[in-house]
């Protein structure tokens, strides 16, 4: 994790596991975000903060956290997995002349255990934990909701559930996320009041 202008009280915050940050100032160390004119991706923000920020418990182990896509197998019979999948990424122009634009990244946490349906439960309960530490600090995004969990039938001795939350970032400039600067170019202001 990255941090810029931040407090000393700001810095307890993140070693007391109860409490909720309230600056934008941190950056979550994934690769999307590390390096320059690269689009942030919203599921590996989300597995590289719980992988970050987990705290195992004899009751809450962490799981093997894997974004749905990468190509990693996980032993389903030896341990508990949780695998974070993107929704719909979506944006709604907004403004009078549509300048800005609102966004809204619905993301599921998938569980899967086959230690108890209690097991299932904690895991749960340490990823909401870490979800509401982070509602209004997880940089480039206003806000992290969690929105709910339902669980799920999977047969005798294997449990799961599905935690939905949703990334957003309301009024943010469309041209803001230019990423090679061609599509506007620069024109000084002497340029700009002549004509």
């Amino acid at each position: 994790m990255t941090f810029e202008n931040v407090s000393e009280s700001s810095l307890s915050d993140l070693n007391d596991p109860i409490a909720q940050i309230r600056d934008r100032q941190y950056v979550i160390d994934t690769p999307s975000l590390i390096e320059a004119n690269n689009e942030p991706v919203p599921e590996e923000i989300i597995r590289d903060l719980l992988s970050d920020q987990w705290i195992p418990t004899e009751n809450a182990p962490r799981p093997r956290i894997v974004v749905v896509d990468e190509v990693i197998q996980v032993e389903f019979k030896r341990e508990d997995a949780l695998i974070v999948a993107l929704e719909n990424y979506k944006e709604t122009p907004n403004g009078f002349r549509h300048e800005f634009v609102d966004i809204e990244i619905p993301i599921t946490l998938q569980i899967f255990s086959n230690a108890s349906r209690q097991r299932m439960w904690n895991i749960m309960g340490e990823a909401r934990r870490i979800i509401y530490k982070w509602m209004l600090a997880l940089a480039p995004y206003q806000c992290l909701y969690y929105d709910g969990f339902r669980t799920e039938v999977d047969g005798p001795g294997r449990w799961n559930g599905t935690i939905s939350i949703r990334l957003t970032a309301d009024m943010v400039p469309i041209m803001k996320r230019e990423l090679s600067g061609s599509e506007l170019p620069s024109i000084s202001p002497e340029d700009f009041y002549a004509g």
